[in-house]
């Protein structure tokens, strides 16, 4: 991982065609992931720079998707309070790819490695927020154990977040739009590709991690799990 970062930082000096690209994500939990997360939705942008007379480009990228938000009434002490709930995650990438420098139709194998941050809040929308952890909040944690009963913390409203490092590959090709040809390369293309990642343990809060109470305490079910995922994107890259 720190190679590939090292690669970035003194490759993306080069004056080389660098683009820019916009896609729409899906991330999909797999492994012990999926028992605790759902499906995500959200987009990536990324910016890259094509090393000079060699078939490779790096760059950076960032993404959010979301994988749930949930809105419900719940019991606030003789009455009832509407409660938020939002789940999701971001990521940072640095990214090593090999693709055919020219052509309307040109494939590319990445490698990827940067840190995906898993996150979630609930609570009143004028509710004050506090930090998650296990040290803080005593929730308890799972990994995960669907019969682990949520214990109470104070305040209701919360903000709980873990971050894990993450490795991977993937595969693409961006198709031009326009004219193109051996020699010239349209400036404008879609972009699909699929990766497949490797994320180190995080702790984080599943679907239905966050329980309110009617005497102003939530419930927290924290699971514990690798973080592994995998991501198609489709959308478009523009050379500048």
């Amino acid at each position: 991982m720190r190679g590939l970062f090292l690669s970035v930082l003194l490759l993306s000096t080069a004056a080389a065609q660098p683009s820019v690209s916009l896609a729409g994500v899906a991330a999909v939990p797999r492994g012990a992931f999926a028992e605790g997360a759902s499906p995500a939705g959200g987009v990536s942008v990324g910016a890259y720079v094509a090393v000079p007379r060699v078939p490779v480009s790096v760059g950076i990228e960032g993404m959010a998707a979301l994988w749930g938000s949930d809105w419900r009434m719940v019991p606030a002490g003789a009455g009832r309070a509407a409660v938020t709930t939002t789940s999701g995650l971001a990521q940072g990438l640095a990214v090593l790819r090999l693709q055919r420098p020219r052509g309307v139709v040109r494939p590319y194998l990445d490698a990827v490695a940067g840190v995906t941050y898993v996150a979630t809040t609930s609570g009143p929308d004028d509710g004050p927020a506090v930090g998650g952890g296990e040290g803080e909040t005593g929730a308890r944690s799972c990994a995960p154990m669907l019969s682990c009963a949520p214990e109470r913390v104070i305040p209701a409203s919360v903000a709980f977040g873990d971050a894990a490092g993450l490795a991977g590959i993937g595969v693409g090709v961006q198709v031009g739009v326009g004219r193109g040809g051996l020699r010239r390369t349209p400036r404008v293309a879609l972009d699909a590709r699929v990766r497949v990642l490797a994320g180190a343990e995080a702790e984080y809060l599943g679907t239905d991690g966050v329980v309110h109470y009617g005497d102003g305490t939530a419930g927290l079910l924290v699971w514990r799990s690798r973080t592994d995922l995998i991501i198609p994107h489709l959308g478009v890259t523009v050379s500048l």
